[in-house]
């Protein structure tokens, strides 16, 4: 298994972030920073994600945007407005007509093409 190597987000040359993911870590307990450091430590994901991880780990409050609207807290809507929204007319057309022929029944009544 190769993993890439991607340059990640790093601070300028001979200048440091404010704080480290060790900082911010330290106070969730063993287990838990342990995991995330060791996920940062390999460069297995991206430090943004493991600092979204400790955000969620340590309690805080994550809002979402979706549609204009900060949320609070997820919808149940958003995955199928998703869907909408980045499927091509072509294949949302597909689906509707097979939606359809299966509703009225059309599949089922012409059964020719099991005899080959």
């Amino acid at each position: 298994m190769v993993l890439l190597r991607i340059p990640l987000c790093r601070a300028p040359a001979g200048l440091q972030l404010s704080a480290s993911l060790a900082n911010y870590a330290a106070p969730l307990g063993h287990f838990s920073a342990g995991v995330i450091l060791f996920f940062a430590h390999f460069h297995l994901l991206p430090e943004s994600y493991l600092m979204g991880r400790w955000m969620e780990a340590r309690g805080g409050v994550l809002s979402h945007f979706h549609l204009r609207q900060v949320y609070a807290h997820g919808v149940w809507w958003y995955f199928p407005a998703a869907i909408l929204i980045k499927t091509t007319l072509g294949m949302l057309a597909l689906v509707a007509v097979a939606g359809w022929a299966i509703a009225a029944g059309g599949c089922a009544r012409d059964a020719s093409w099991r005899s080959f």
